[in-house]
């Protein structure tokens, strides 16, 4: 059995659709099992599998087990902090008279059947007021410390049109922290986008729910219309990986058919159906979600290009072989990836193209100030 077929055998196991795999992984398969878990960034919420592996006499190599656990320990220890830093940079905003919501992230791993088990990345906060209202708190309460960038490669700290990137080296814990004041970078489209804000900015404006971890969150509607979105983003532009696919299917196994409704009815004036589509197929064929659970048709064919750009990149597509070449080749890889999802996506591929030659225009200057062509 290939990475594939014992990746998706894993999850479905995690998942409880199944008590074993297909057959016992030689110990060369189980290490890359492991490796693939670690690409996809589900290690720790595949761990629990084993065990029931385990008592089915599909035993991992013990020293491997140990191994995983490990890392799993690290994950669980790194959400207990990215949850109490969620909690304090709620409290410092609101005590400042700003509303907030956390976003995707720690939001999503409370819908975890093991809330530590969701590997973290960074925290992404919501806080009303808009962009000058917000920078100038986050100076204000210290969050905000030097100048700010418009673009990466100038500084740790920047700005976008959406949120403010705070370095993990301005964080005192050593946490990226994304502070959104508008609630998502929304779709490359500015006419669907347009609409996609609309929602998302009446839905966060709502009352957010506070948590026992001590931040709050907002409704699941918005949740799933917004990471749909930046599922749509990531994919048309880089990839997407195994953890957004379970974080999706948690958040539609938590929702209710009111919500559903309310968003199933908005996909198509949000820009957001085909990658709606492509995401149930996945979810249904794959990890076996509910008919009833899903808010749109299956798309076999977006589905199935959903899947292979999963399963060759890995998270947002970061593992990905041509990713492991040369300046030149990884140009042309990105450039050929944008092509290819004018199969998936006309609109979202057309602009996000126009984007990608307008931000080379404009940073001409740069390239030239470095005297080469990357800005990496």
């Amino acid at each position: 059995m290939g990475r594939e077929g014992l990746l998706l055998e894993l999850m479905q196991v995690a998942l409880g659709m199944r008590g074993a795999l297909s057959e016992c992984p030689s110990e060369k398969e189980w290490r890359m099992l492991f490796r693939v878990c670690q690409m996809q960034a589900v290690t720790a919420f595949a761990f629990p599998a084993l065990d029931r592996l385990s008592r089915a006499g599909q035993k991992a190599p013990v020293g491997l087990v140990y191994e995983w656990l490990a890392l799993s320990e690290q994950v669980k220890a790194q959400n207990e902090l990215m949850n109490r830093e969620a909690a304090r940079l709620t409290k410092l905003f609101e005590d400042a008279g700003h509303r907030t919501a956390i976003l995707k992230g720690q939001a999503n791993a409370r819908l975890y059947p093991d809330k530590m088990s969701r590997q973290p990345g960074d925290i992404d906060i919501w806080v009303s007021g808009g962009q000058e209202k917000v920078i100038e708190t986050a100076r204000q309460l210290g969050l905000l410390k030097g100048n700010i960038a418009k673009y990466s490669f100038d500084g740790d700290t920047t700005v976008s049109r959406h949120h403010i990137h705070l370095s993990k080296n301005e964080n005192e814990h050593g946490i990226d922290v994304e502070v959104h004041f508008l609630p998502s970078s929304g779709n490359i489209n500015p006419f669907t986008n347009r609409r996609l804000q609309v929602f998302l900015e009446e839905e966060i404006h709502q009352e957010n729910e506070l948590v026992r971890e001590g931040f709050r969150v907002p409704s699941l509607a918005f949740a799933l219309v917004m990471q749909l979105a930046h599922i749509q983003r990531h994919l048309v532009s880089e990839g997407v990986g195994m953890r957004q696919l379970i974080d999706f299917y948690f958040l539609l196994k938590s929702d209710t058919n009111s919500l559903r409704a309310e968003v199933v009815d908005g996909l198509k004036r949000y820009g957001l159906q085909h990658t709606a589509e492509a995401m149930m197929w996945v979810l249904h064929e794959k990890l076996g979600l509910e008919e009833d659970l899903l808010i749109a048709p299956r798309d076999e064919r977006r589905g199935q290009m959903l899947w292979q750009q999963m399963m060759d990149g890995g998270n947002f597509g970061r593992y990905h072989p041509d990713k492991q070449h040369g300046l030149g080749r990884r140009i042309l890889a990105k450039h050929q990836h944008r092509l290819k999802m004018f199969r998936f996506d006309f609109s979202e591929a057309f602009w996000i193209e126009l984007m990608y030659v307008s931000f080379f225009i404009k940073t001409i200057p740069a390239r030239v100030k470095r005297g080469r062509l990357s800005l990496e």
